[in-house]
């Protein structure tokens, strides 16, 4: 589960109370598992039904999704000196490399991530 994500977006508001109810319970669900399909996260055909029905309903936003999880990230960054905003749009592609046994598996040597001079290597 991503943790602290409910938390995180608890403050969605709309107008109708039922679609702020039914915000939470989606999140919930789609927060427990998140690289899988909405029926997949869903309670049933149901609960898949009503998923769609939210996301189609015209008062739901990416911005009132998101306006509650910009609000705590400022409550939560003001208290901090520095904050680093590092974004990682990196993308492994493995497709087209030949497969190893596991034997032949390279590993990176940890000093490669330590901060300098902390790791007793001279740089």
């Amino acid at each position: 589960m991503c943790e602290g994500i409910a938390d995180e977006l608890d403050g969605v508001q709309f107008k109708d109370k039922r679609l702020a109810d039914r915000s939470k319970r989606l999140i919930i669900a789609l927060s427990q598992n998140p690289e899988a399909r909405i029926n997949a996260s869903c309670d049933g055909w149901s609960d898949t039904q009503a998923a769609y029905r939210f996301f189609k309903n015209t008062s739901v936003t990416s911005e009132a999704i998101l306006q509650s999880h910009r609000e705590v990230t400022q409550r939560r960054v003001s208290t901090e000196s520095v904050v680093l905003f590092v974004q990682d749009t990196t993308e492994l592609d493995y497709s087209d490399h030949p497969q190893r046994d596991a034997k032949e598996i390279v590993l990176v040597s940890p000093r490669f991530f330590a901060p300098s001079g902390d790791d007793g290597y001279s740089h």
